[in-house]
């Protein structure tokens, strides 16, 4: 899945491989800024790049996006980083968003989160941790893993932690693993019915009220 410009220039490499492999099938999920003609409508660059887009939202008629794919099509979904200037995870339309996700994926699929931890204390201020992202995936029905994969000790940023100068930096995993039993479409929208938008998942955003989702237990 790619929401602009800034993500699909770095998965442009692995499409292009993906597609030109025997016996893999490629499908490019499209949403966000993508589909927005205040940013160029810039779907039309990925059908250009000769690849089906497919629409993740309601596809404006006026748009080429193709068809929406059919739900449980998936046996995983893969975000990177399309979260993270998010002002809030647990803000209902940010969790609006991750239900329609939930829709595509098969019956025991998995939606995985994949985000980058800074290397300074500076760094990535707005960014989100493993924690806000856990948090996000509470309201829905599911195993929750996190994993983390720090940067090599050779470079600029690990010397930065190994002068204690700022945090180890990597990259985190965040992944829900859904029931192995099929939910209807329409499940997944309502788990989402009682988040408010004001919803915080962080000290990052101190403005916002405080919010309590609990956690739906894995069928």
């Amino acid at each position: 899945m790619t929401v602009g410009r800034s993500d699909y220039g770095i998965y442009l490499p692995v499409l292009r491989h993906i597609r030109d492999v025997p016996g893999l099938e490629l499908r490019v999920m499209v949403s966000g800024m993508h589909l927005s003609p205040e940013f160029g409508l810039t779907v039309r660059d990925i059908e250009a790049d000769g690849f089906e887009a497919l629409n993740s939202e309601s596809a404006n008629e006026q748009n080429s996006v193709s068809e929406t794919p059919a739900p449980s099509s998936y046996d995983m979904i893969l975000v990177r980083e399309s979260l993270s200037t998010t002002p809030s995870l647990l803000a209902k339309s940010t969790l609006k968003t991750t239900a329609k996700l939930l829709e595509f994926l098969k019956p025991g699929g998995h939606l995985v989160f994949l985000d980058r931890r800074p290397a300074t204390f500076f760094e990535n201020v707005m960014g989100h941790d493993a924690g806000c992202y856990t948090r996000h995936l509470s309201p829905f029905p599911g195993t929750v893993a996190t994993k983390n994969f720090p940067d090599g000790l050779f470079g600029r940023k690990a010397m930065i932690w190994m002068l204690g100068l700022g945090p180890r930096s990597g990259h985190f995993m965040v992944s829900l693993r859904i029931p192995t039993r099929p939910l209807a479409r329409e499940h997944w929208i309502a788990l989402v019915g009682d988040a408010s938008e004001s919803g915080r998942c962080c000290d990052r955003q101190p403005n916002m009220a405080e919010t309590t989702i609990p956690q739906r237990a894995a069928a």
